[in-house]
């Protein structure tokens, strides 16, 4: 069985793109519009890698990580926030909150697989 990937961003197009490339290096991804509906998804999943965004509706990323970091069953699970907010403002704050890597959008591909790949084996 592939390694899974949990992926959340309010952006149809950009989960589309990182599924398909993720996808391609051998996981399976799960897709979620914002961290209220990733969360449910892991009620029933533990993935290997989540990969979030910041700005998103309902619950952000900020957020999005705290519940993780709250739950113990997620407590080992690596997480790179990928944004395009400004990282020097928020790099420290993510880290702080429990996630293991900072992306800034736009990245290329190769550099988010390069980390994406290296997080989640």
């Amino acid at each position: 069985m592939n390694k899974l990937i949990l992926l959340a961003d309010d952006k149809p197009d950009l989960r589309r793109n990182l599924a398909e490339a993720l996808t391609f290096e051998g996981f399976d991804v799960l897709q979620a519009a914002d961290g209220k509906e990733g969360m449910s998804m892991l009620t029933s999943v533990r993935p290997s890698l989540i990969v979030t965004d910041l700005l998103m509706p309902v619950m952000d990323g900020f957020d999005f990580i705290r519940q993780i970091r709250l739950e113990p069953s997620l407590a080992g699970v690596p997480i790179i926030v990928f944004s395009a907010m400004p990282e020097e403002e928020n790099r420290k704050k993510v880290l702080d909150l429990g996630a293991n890597e900072y992306i800034n959008k736009p990245s290329t591909l190769e550099a988010f697989l390069e980390v994406a790949v290296k997080l989640a084996k």
